[in-house]
């Protein structure tokens, strides 16, 4: 799976630093989603190792700092929003994740990726529910929607945003 989002980002980045900061990014990314999975948990120092490499790569890829520091504020905002008005359905490693999130993926790219994730997770949590596979009052980890959000923010946000926006022009 690693080889193929790798090669995935291959078709999007030239060789260079960008493509390594992306590789480090997508391998964090699936370490996350599956400790996440098994462990309900997503850890503090792989978000430390990422928010350093995040503000690299915000410096040269995204269209100025500002933009990573608005994607930061938003998605980490909106996520402790929901942390705190849920009481507990949202966990704090959900938070951070989403703050480390909107610095690699800017104001614009934050918004697909929570936008996906919410989806994504909402599907994914009736199936379960319908299915019998989780009870109402069983947790269901959000840290593996929020990295697919983020992958595919990552590389098809501009596509996705313009799609949208065609719907209602």
């Amino acid at each position: 799976m690693t080889g193929i989002l790798f090669a995935l980002c291959g078709l999007y980045y030239l060789p260079g630093l960008k493509i390594i900061l992306v590789f480090f990014f997508v391998a964090c990314l699936i370490v996350q989603a599956f400790i996440d999975l098994d462990h309900q948990i997503l850890l503090d120092e792989i978000l430390m190792l990422m928010l350093p490499t995040g503000i690299i790569y915000a410096y040269y890829a995204l269209p100025d700092m500002w933009d990573s520091l608005y994607g930061a504020l938003f998605a980490g905002g909106l996520m402790l929003l929901i942390f705190l008005l849920s009481r507990g359905g949202m966990g704090a490693g959900d938070v951070k994740l989403s703050f480390v999130l909107g610095v690699w993926l800017g104001f614009k790219a934050s918004i697909v990726c929570l936008m996906l994730a919410f989806v994504f997770g909402g599907i994914i949590g009736v199936l379960l529910l319908a299915s019998g596979i989780k009870q109402r009052k069983d947790p269901i980890p959000f840290g593996p929607f929020l990295c697919i959000g983020a992958y595919i923010a990552l590389l098809f946000s501009p596509y996705l945003i313009y799609f949208y926006w065609n719907l209602f022009v």
